[in-house]
C-alpha cells in the first residue's frame, strides 16, 4: 500500500497503487511526480491554472507509463454503466465525493453486494486503507458523469513533454494576476477566483519544489502562500489590491521559468 505524502496527491497515490498491483513496486506519489515531470508542468485550461498534482489526465500519466509499455486509458461513463464496466475492469480509478471534495479511489473487486476500493490517504491518519461501499449506495457518491481510468499494456514509446507550454502558461498567469489584482476586490470576488488564480502557486507548486530541492523558488512560494492566507482571512468587504505583491509574483515566474528552461535545454541535448 502506497500512502499520500503531500496535499492533493490522492490521484498520484492511486496510480502508484495501481502500478504496485501490476508488480511495479518502486513508485510513490513523489517518485511518480518526478517521473511524470510534474514539477515542470504548468497549464492554463478552462480558466484555471494547474500545477503539480492538479495536472491529472491520461496524457500526462502516459509521459512515464508508455516508456514502460503501459498506457493510462480514460473513459467517461454514465452512472448506470459504471458497475458493469468495473466488473470487466478491476484496478480502475475514479473519483468519489468526500468531505474535502472529489477523492480518487481504485476499484478492486466486488464481494456480494459490496464494492471494495483502495483508499489513498496519509499514513497513520486514522483512515481506512480500503472502503467497502454497497452497490446501491455508490451512485450517491458520484457525479452524473464519471471519468474512469485504468492501465493496460501497449507498445513502449518515448513521449515528449511540452515544457514550452509551461512557459506560455506562466506568461498568461502574469496577465491574469495583473488584471485581477490591479484594483480592490470584494470577498466574493476573491473566493470566486481563489482556486483558479491563487491555488497553483500557494499550494500545488510547493511540494513540487520540495521534490526538486529548489529552495529559492520554494521560499518565494511560501511568501506567496502566506500573503494568500492573509488575503483570505481579511474580514472587510472590500479588499485592497496590493495585499499580494506583483513584484513577488514576477520573481516567482522568473525563477520558475529559469528552472523550466534548464529542463527544456537538457531535453534537447
Amino acid at each position: 500500500m502506497k500512502y499520500m505524502s503531500f496535499n492533493s496527491s490522492c490521484t498520484l497515490t492511486a496510480v502508484a497503487n495501481m502500478l504496485e498491483l501490476l508488480d511495479i513496486n518502486d513508485v510513490t506519489d513523489r517518485e511518480l511526480a518526478k517521473r511524470l515531470n510534474l514539477p515542470y508542468i504548468f497549464r492554463y485550461k478552462e480558466n484555471q491554472f494547474c500545477a503539480g498534482a492538479m495536472n491529472q489526465n491520461a496524457s500526462i500519466y502516459n509521459y512515464y507509463l508508455k516508456e514502460m509499455g503501459f498506457e493510462f486509458v480514460e473513459e467517461e461513463l454514465d452512472v448506470i454503466n459504471l458497475l458493469p464496466y468495473l466488473k470487466l475492469h478491476p484496478i480502475s480509478m475514479l473519483g468519489i465525493k468526500s468531505e474535502s471534495g472529489k477523492h480518487a479511489v481504485v476499484f478492486l473487486k466486488q464481494e456480494a453486494d459490496e464494492l471494495v476500493f483502495l483508499n489513498p490517504h496519509y499514513e497513520n491518519d486514522g483512515k481506512e486503507d480500503f472502503l467497502q461501499i454497497k452497490t446501491n449506495q455508490l451512485s450517491k457518491l458520484l457525479e452524473k458523469k464519471i471519468m474512469v481510468g485504468r492501465i493496460q499494456k501497449c507498445h513502449s514509446q518515448k513521449m515528449k513533454v511540452d515544457f514550452e507550454a509551461s512557459l506560455e502558461g506562466l506568461d498568461i498567469y502574469l496577465k491574469e494576476f495583473d488584471a485581477f489584482c490591479s484594483k480592490p476586490r470584494t470577498k466574493y470576488e476573491i473566493k470566486e477566483r481563489r482556486d483558479a488564480l491563487f491555488r497553483a502557486f500557494a499550494i500545488d507548486l510547493i511540494p513540487m519544489m520540495e521534490i526538486l530541492k529548489e529552495n529559492t523558488l520554494l521560499s518565494l512560494l511560501t511568501k506567496f502562500q502566506q500573503a494568500i492566507f492573509k488575503l483570505i482571512r481579511i474580514e472587510t468587504e472590500t479588499i485592497p489590491y496590493d495585499i499580494v505583491s506583483k513584484d513577488l509574483v514576477e520573481k516567482i515566474i522568473d525563477e520558475y521559468k529559469r528552472i523550466i528552461t534548464i529542463k527544456l535545454k537538457g531535453e534537447k541535448i
